[in-house]
């Protein structure tokens, strides 16, 4: 199970990188209170994300988090959620830095909208490798 996971989880990280090279400013994360860009979208759970930023964020912060979505999933056009930085490195060659987050409240319209994005990301993995 923890190898079907962890290549679900490589599958996605991989198509967000691809959406990403397509149109870069898909899946951009917010801090919800001053509105600024904390980064885009390189992965998604229903628990978390990691976000590629220009900035390091410190360990620990907390922040009210909005990802705008890049069409409407579920009537939706945006995720809110409250997100805990646990980690955070440096890329090696772009000055760029990968952050994980750990989402501590998540309504429960939010987490359906989650699953059925990583459903429709899924479908989109599984097609791209059929062709």
């Amino acid at each position: 199970m923890q190898d079907k996971r962890s290549s679900q989880r490589q599958e996605t990280a991989t198509l967000f990188a691809q959406i990403k090279q397509r149109a870069p400013n898909f899946f951009a994360v917010y801090d919800n209170d001053n509105s600024e860009l904390i980064g885009h979208l390189a992965d998604l759970s229903v628990t978390g994300m990691r976000v590629v930023s220009r900035e390091a964020l410190w360990l620990d912060q907390t922040f009210a988090i909005r990802i705008d979505l890049p069409r409407e999933v579920r009537d939706r056009t945006e995720i809110r959620a409250v997100a805990k930085v646990i980690w955070s490195k440096p890329h090696e060659t772009n000055g760029l830095f990968d952050l994980g987050f750990h989402f501590q409240q998540v309504s429960e319209d939010d987490t359906r909208t989650i699953e059925q994005l990583l459903s429709i990301l899924s479908i989109l993995v599984l097609n791209s490798s059929n062709t």
